[in-house]
């Protein structure tokens, strides 16, 4: 059995036995929430982090160690998702748009793209 399946099991007996609101329910929910973390799934891992933040918060109150952790996780976590959303739009601009794209410029079928080697006037 994979790492996550036994950490989202383990989260959820801590769920029903113990409830939402406790200390070791937090810590599996951050475990899984790190998990997701090294997949890449970062709106997931940033949900169960979340779930340990209000957890500890209430529990541990707002200036806690582990509540302050939590917090700099999350803002790590919406920094690498910002980063990732705009390396996106760099990466792959939309080449219908006028706001992304060189003027003339409207897609692979222009004739001034030409592959490496060839001239404008054998490529076309």
């Amino acid at each position: 059995m994979e790492a996550e399946e036994v950490a989202t099991k383990v989260l959820k007996i801590c769920e029903d036995v113990h409830g939402k609101k406790n200390l070791t329910t937090c810590g599996c929910a951050i475990v899984l929430g790190f998990s997701y973390e090294s997949q890449h799934r970062l709106e997931e891992a940033y949900s169960a982090i979340e779930k340990s933040l209000d957890g500890f918060a209430q529990i541990l109150g707002p200036d806690h160690v582990h509540t302050k952790e939590c917090e700099k996780n999350l803002i790590g976590l919406t920094q690498k998702m910002d980063q990732l959303r705009k390396s996106r739009n760099i990466a792959f601009p939309r080449t219908n748009s006028p706001h992304h794209t060189p003027n003339g410029f409207s897609g692979l079928g222009d004739p001034h793209l030409v592959p490496f080697g060839y001239s404008s006037t054998s490529w076309t």
